[in-house]
């Protein structure tokens, strides 16, 4: 049988051969053969379509990614300011009972508190590594450089003045207070020699300056990541605060306000025009003034 077969086969080649005809050979090669051009095209539309939908799907993630990237971002600030605002007043409280605890007179004597950060008024020493040599300029007023400020920048720990620069002329002008009356310059704290408004120093009747306890413009102090450690390179800054407290008593007091003010001042003549009453005429007993902020009783609509 398989002879016979053979021969067979050989038969039909030798009859195509000479009737010039091509055997067929398709059916050896299915795949090639059956595969059309159009069905070709729909592969490479639906390959297209596929890679489109993966850009697609990479752009929404980024977004989506940098969206929360921001949402945390924006969390974090807010926990850091609400958690500094709520070491500004536990500094205000603990401020207050200090003054309390320090003399019996103290505990009935209320005023003014603000925030005050540490600095050595004695100015900087070279080479010196203890924790309160810190200030930002030399015993000569010049400002601290290379490795001193450093050095200085190191021994930030009690209550400290973060270097927060400006920028300006002076590379070292340093913006250490909150600038409460917007006058560009600072009110320091503390026992203050008094300056007139030229910044002349003003003298006593023996030719002392006159040199006085002033409650100037609150300063910031530091917020380091870790507290009780100095600042350094593994421990930053990451806020700062500043508080203003003032005691209810010394504040706008309904009982004192709108009064007459003028106890003490000489009585005006009656031809005088200096603050006149509206509608009232002749002599000018009433006057009214406002002093410098010494009390709720000297505020008064008509100063």
């Amino acid at each position: 049988m398989k002879l016979n077969f053979n021969q067979e086969v050989r038969s039909q080649k030798s009859a195509a051969s000479r009737s010039g005809l091509q055997p067929a050979t398709c059916n050896l090669q299915p795949a090639t053969c059956n595969l059309q051009p159009s069905r070709q095209g729909m592969a490479l539309v639906i390959t297209l379509i596929m890679l489109s939908v993966t850009l697609v799907m990479a752009v929404a993630f980024l977004a989506v990614a940098r969206r929360e990237r921001g949402a945390v971002t924006t969390s974090t600030d807010t926990g850091t300011a609400r958690l500094a605002a709520s070491t500004a007043l536990a500094g205000a409280q603990a401020q207050i009972v200090a003054n309390i605890l320090t003399t019996n007179a103290a505990a009935y004597n209320f005023g003014l508190l603000v925030s005050t950060n540490f600095i050595n008024p004695n100015g900087f020493v070279a080479g010196n590594t203890n924790l309160e040599n810190v200030s930002y300029q030399y015993p000569n007023g010049n400002f601290v450089v290379g490795d001193d400020l450093i050095q200085n920048v190191a021994n930030l720990w009690f209550l400290p003045r973060a270097p927060v620069m400006l920028n300006s002329s002076n590379a070292m002008s340093g913006r250490f207070y909150l600038d409460l009356n917007r006058n560009g310059t600072n009110e320091p704290n503390g026992w203050v020699t008094n300056v007139d408004a030229s910044s002349k120093v003003l003298l006593d009747a023996n030719g002392n300056p006159v040199v006085t306890f002033q409650v100037g413009d609150p300063e910031w102090i530091g917020i380091l990541e870790r507290p009780d450690q100095p600042h350094g390179p593994n421990n930053h800054f990451t806020a700062r605060y500043a508080f203003f407290a003032q005691p209810i008593g010394n504040s706008l007091d309904l009982n004192a306000i709108h009064n007459q003010a003028h106890r003490g001042l000489p009585t005006l003549p009656a031809n005088s025009t200096v603050n006149p009453p509206a509608g009232v005429g002749g002599s000018h007993s009433d006057s009214f003034i406002r002093n410098e902020s010494v009390g709720s009783w000297e505020i008064n609509f008509a100063a």
